[in-house]
Formats: structure tokens, sequence, C-alpha cells
């Protein structure tokens, strides 16, 4: 790693070597111990290339604020594990933009095939409102974690595309956390495993976030093992093809799901939804579907701690007597309401069976979209939210009455209720008429 990153600098015009050197020292003298700040104004891919190559020599935090719009990565910088736009990171690093529907790091179409981001062992990286996209090459697309620590906040990791496997982001013995983020719409290829993520032996953290839409031939969402745990986090409409199984999740060892939703998602063979082993709790695995045999939902043995719903049982084993079987109660499937990135995500119906039916001592104190789980929480990512009163509508026949002195009249009342709340079932109860 060092001799490669050392042979990149040295390759660069002797102006711009002294230029880097000298803006270290004079960074070093004017604040020993301090974080370094960098700024890029819009599209400026030079800055940022500079900028992390400064980042990468001066042993200090360094931020790099980038101003909205797309920077579009052209050729190869380097040939770490692979080709890669970006400087691989090597010292501890945040880039950060305003957000990440309108700050963008991305492949130009017409460039050679090669990955945005490598993390090598020593780097750092926390990404927070960006999007990485349209990353091609052999194992992660997007990015390439080489045993460093990657952390991606409010960010977008999208279209990114790995032959061999880890379309989305590839972890090899790192430690990756991902929160409040959208893992979407990247691919593995025919032949590749895990379209999304693949967490390699390392750590892997997917919490309040959504993994959708991505494929491969096996493991379409995510491939991950012991070290892989998935928290308040929506899991749907991946796709294992060809001859693959586990549409949307791969799992294996220790891994951990938590008060997630996975549905919706297709395998050809079996574990349209989840394929391996895994432990859950208050956790929705339904809705899933597969083209050949019958576990639809899962194929593998699920370490129940109890308070989950599975829609299909097929190919499942060892559940617990505080699991549920059958329709959870979903409403359409929605996103947080930004156009076209927002985090995917079911909302439960009012009747659902998963409300009030999880462990509260397992449940986070917010859901996937940072609601407060109420009461007693909700099975799934998201909580039902009942802030909306319904709507009690109570009808007379006749409405208006003159009745004579003395004399008997009947009246016919009927009422009802209407659940206008997000998730609710439009018309909840509509009550019988009743005389007086």
């Amino acid at each position: 790693m060092r001799r490669s990153l050392l042979s990149a600098v040295l390759s660069l015009p002797d102006l711009f070597v002294s230029f880097s050197f000298s803006l270290i020292f004079a960074l070093a003298m004017a604040h020993p111990g301090q974080a370094a700040e960098f700024a890029c104004v819009s599209g400026d891919v030079a800055c940022l290339i500079s900028s992390i190559n400064t980042a990468n020599g001066n042993s200090q935090v360094n931020t790099i604020t980038l101003e909205a719009g797309s920077y579009t990565l052209t050729d190869v910088n380097n040939d770490t594990n692979g080709p890669n736009g970006l400087p691989s990171i090597t010292s501890t690093l945040s880039i950060q933009g305003p957000d990440a529907e309108t700050t963008v790091i991305e492949r130009a179409g017409n460039a050679p095939a090669f990955r945005l981001v490598h993390v090598a062992a020593a780097g750092a990286l926390t990404l927070e409102g960006l999007t990485l996209r349209f990353g091609a090459t052999g194992v992660g697309g997007g990015l390439f974690n080489d045993g460093g620590t990657v952390t991606l906040r409010h960010s977008i990791l999208s279209n990114n595309s790995a032959g061999a496997g880890a379309g989305g982001l590839f972890n090899d013995q790192g430690t990756v956390t991902i929160s409040h983020s959208i893992v979407s719409g990247n691919n593995a290829g025919f032949f590749g495993v895990g379209g999304g993520i693949y967490n390699g032996g390392g750590t892997l953290a997917l919490v309040n976030s959504s993994l959708s839409s991505n494929w491969a031939e096996t493991c379409g969402g995510l491939s991950g093992g012991s070290g892989t745990s998935i928290t308040n986090s929506t899991i749907a409409g991946n796709r294992a093809t060809g001859d693959g199984f586990g549409g949307g999740i791969c799992g294996g060892g220790s891994m951990i799901i938590t008060n997630s939703t996975i549905a919706s998602n297709h395998a050809r063979y079996g574990g349209g939804g989840f394929s391996g082993n895994a432990t859950l709790q208050n956790t929705i695995l339904a809705h899933n579907t597969v083209s050949i045999g019958s576990e639809a939902d899962c194929f593998g043995q699920i370490n129940s701690l109890g308070n989950n719903l599975v829609g299909d049982l097929t190919g499942c084993s060892n559940l617990q007597s505080t699991d549920l079987t059958g329709d959870p109660g979903f409403g359409s499937s929605a996103d947080d309401g930004l156009p076209a990135t927002g985090q995917v995500y079911f909302p439960l119906l009012r009747t659902s069976r998963a409300v009030n039916a999880g462990n509260d001592a397992a449940c986070p104190p917010t859901d996937q979209l940072d609601q407060p789980r109420v009461g007693r929480c909700d099975i799934g990512a998201i909580e039902f939210q009942d802030t909306i009163p319904p709507i009690i509508t109570i009808a007379a026949s006749p409405a208006t009455l003159w009745p004579p002195n003395g004399q008997r009249v009947t009246v016919t009342v009927a009422g009802t209720i209407t659940d206008n709340e997000l998730g609710g079932s439009g018309v909840h109860r509509q009550a019988a008429p009743r005389m007086w």
C-alpha cells in the first residue's frame, strides 16, 4: 500500500509536489495538532484529489468540505486493489457535502472502469451528505475498505457495479458503519455475490438505512457473516438472479438483525428474503418470493430471540412462541419524501399484527425514520404513528324534526370512523344504524 501511494506522489509534477509539501508545512506550523480544513468549489475534482493527497501526508484529522455539485471523475488515479478514481485514503479524513441530493462523486460515463473510493488499513474515512455513483470494477464498485474504518452518514451509494462481487461496497477485514443512508441500484453482475454490500470478515453495521433494488447472481442485497448487524433498516426489492439464492440477504455466523423489515425481495431458488444463518429479533420477514421451490421468505436457520413476524414458515427453523406468522399488514411501500432518493420503508396499518408486538427491552428508542417508538414497540423497522385523530362522522335521518307535543318520533343515527393516518386503513369502523 505504501509503495503504491509513494509511486503516485512521485509521479506528480514537481511544482505540485512542492506546493503540497509547502502547504503541509504551513498547516503544521500554524495549527500544530489541530484539524486541517479544506474546501472545494462545486465540481472541482482537482481540488478534491489535491486535498486527499495533502490529508494523507499531514498526520492530522482532516475535513474536506464540498460545495453542492457533481464531482465527475474521468481517469484512473491509482491501482490499489484495482483501479481507483480517487487517491487511496491513508489518514483520518471526513468528506462532507451539504446533502446527498445535491453533492455527487461519480465516474464519467465515457471513462475507463474504476471504483470511486479506496480506504487503506491506516485510513479512517467518514462520508456525510454525499452520493457515490457509477463506479465500476471487479470488486467493490463504489467503495473498497481494505482493513480501514469507514462511516457513511446521510449518504447514498447507488448504481455502482462490480463483476465479481460487492457492487456497492466491499469490506475486507475492516470496520464499516452505514447510518441514515441509502444503498440502492448497485449490482455484482450475473456471476457475482453481494449486489449492494459484501462484508468479507470485518465488522459491518447497517443502521436506520434502506438497502433496496440491488442485484447479483447470489445475495442480491447483502452478503455478510459474523460481525454483521442490521438495525432499524428496510431490505426491499433486491434480487438474486440466474441460479442464485438469498434475494435480500445471505447470512452466516453471528449476523444479528433487530427491528428491521425484509420484504419484497426475490430469488430464483431458496430464500427470496433471507438465506443462511442469522439471529433475528423484533423483525418482519415477509412478502418475499422465489421462482422455483417454496422457501419464499427464508432458506436456512433463524436463531430467533423472539417477537419476529414471518410470513411463510417454509424453509425456516428455530422460531419461538412469541414469534408471529402470516400477513404483516403493510401499507403501500413509501420513501421519506426525498425525490427519487428517499429511504424505502413499509408503513404498518393500524390493524397490523406487528403493532405493539415487539420486545421493548430490545427495541431502539426510535425507528428507521427517527420517529419515537411509543407505548409497547412494534415489530419491524417502522413504528406505527397514531398522530392524526380519526374523523368521526355521525348522520341522523331525518336531520330536522318538528314533532307534535307528546308524539313519539323515530330517528336513525349511523356513525363512521375514518382513519387517515399514514399507514392507516381508511375506513376503520362503521357503526350499525341505531334507532331512538
